[in-house]
């Protein structure tokens, strides 16, 4: 998906698109990073906990190398990314299955058919807990970003555009709940973000509600700070 959009920027068929970092992209087209996620390996609900001096690279190791392993497809730009730092940790994984996306990624481990790696805020509630640690030494990040043509006639409204999704994101805070590893995964709230389920429940004062991608999460325009 985002090689098509990078296609059709560079093909002049669309202004700008927001798509996660690629390599050999065109010197005709600017890319302009605005947020940084952080990467988590997934593991089935159910998976056995781990004593928590064991935790972070050794039980990710152990994890990882315990359980068949969904991967990227090799045109997906993630998956470089992912077994780039795999091989670095000296990490050996067996694969069980390659898939392009992330949703069906999360829904898979979710069944219990393996581990993953996937960006954290992709990780659904789906009302199953599954295992989630961080992945890399340091925690590894991926970053999404906005492309457009350098010779755009629109420049100045696209370096607004990006102003203003870098000041979203830089208000963006991951908050981690109920960390308790090998039992239960983190739970991720976002400043000025409430799960969907509370906004059922109760008219939250904002001025627009948007749904997050790939979460039961609601962005709001202006929320109080109290109730985060």
């Amino acid at each position: 998906m985002s090689s098509t959009l990078i296609s059709d920027v560079n093909a002049d068929r669309l202004d700008v698109a927001v798509v996660a970092e690629h390599s050999g992209v065109s010197r005709d087209l600017l890319w302009s990073p605005f947020i940084r996620e952080p990467l988590v390996v997934i593991a089935p609900p159910g998976t056995p906990a781990m004593p928590v001096q064991q935790l972070l690279e050794t039980s990710v190791q152990q994890l990882l190398e315990t359980l068949p392993f969904v991967r990227f497809g090799s045109n997906v730009p993630l998956g470089a990314m992912i077994n780039n730092e795999l091989a670095r940790l000296g990490i050996a994984v067996q694969d069980i299955a390659e898939i392009d996306t992330v949703p069906a990624i999360v829904e898979c481990v979710a069944a219990g058919l393996g581990a993953s790696i996937v960006p954290n805020i992709a990780v659904r509630e789906n009302g199953r807990d599954m295992l989630t640690l961080p992945f890399g030494e340091p925690q590894v990040f991926r970053q999404i970003g906005m492309i457009h043509r350098a010779s755009s006639a629109k420049a100045e409204l696209l370096t607004a555009l990006h102003n203003k999704l870098a000041e979203v994101a830089e208000s963006l805070v991951f908050i981690e709940k109920n960390r308790h590893y090998g039992s239960r995964r983190y739970n991720i709230a976002l400043a000025r973000a409430v799960p969907a389920t509370l906004m059922k429940r109760q008219q939250a004062p904002c001025n627009a509600r948007l749904p997050w991608p790939h979460s039961p999460l609601w962005l709001l325009a202006t929320y109080p700070a109290q109730a985060l």
